[in-house]
């Protein structure tokens, strides 16, 4: 005769005994967009700064990166995402465009965003102009896991 065995009963879950913070093994699907305004004549505007739960880090799945607005002749409009990692250093990636549309990163790209033995502590996305004013908006949406 099988006797069934579990571990993790439906009432655990149905009474909240099972919970996320109760265990912090979980994994949860973090997705979160920064629509930073973009700076003009080359610099970069003010960066948004997006982060993980306190104690967490992410393990980036896939980024995907959106010009919208007017593009004004001959502008072309950089987003840049940095990284910064657990050591305090950091890497960065950017990619332009001199038309609306949406661009998904590459895994080569999402690599460049990695690092060995450390762990992410935050994700910063900024935007610049060659142009002295400008109409176009960018955004930034981030997929991972939080673990």
């Amino acid at each position: 005769m099988f006797v069934e065995k579990r571990l993790i009963k439906t009432e655990d879950i149905v009474d909240n005994a099972i919970t996320r913070s109760k265990t912090s093994l979980l994994s949860v699907l973090w997705v979160k967009t920064a629509s930073p305004t973009p700076g003009v004549n080359g610099a970069y505007g003010t960066a948004v700064t997006l982060a993980p739960s306190p104690n967490k880090s992410v393990i980036l799945l896939s980024i995907l990166m959106s010009w919208g607005g007017t593009f004004a002749t001959g502008e072309t409009v950089t987003i840049r995402i940095t990284v910064t990692f657990s050591d305090n250093t950091t890497a960065s990636i950017t990619r332009s465009s001199s038309s609306t549309g949406t661009i998904s990163l590459n895994p080569s790209d999402l690599q460049s965003l990695f690092k060995d033995g450390v762990y992410i502590t935050q994700i910063s996305v900024d935007s610049s102009s060659t142009t002295t004013t400008t109409s176009v908006t960018t955004s930034v949406t981030i997929y991972g896991f939080e673990i």
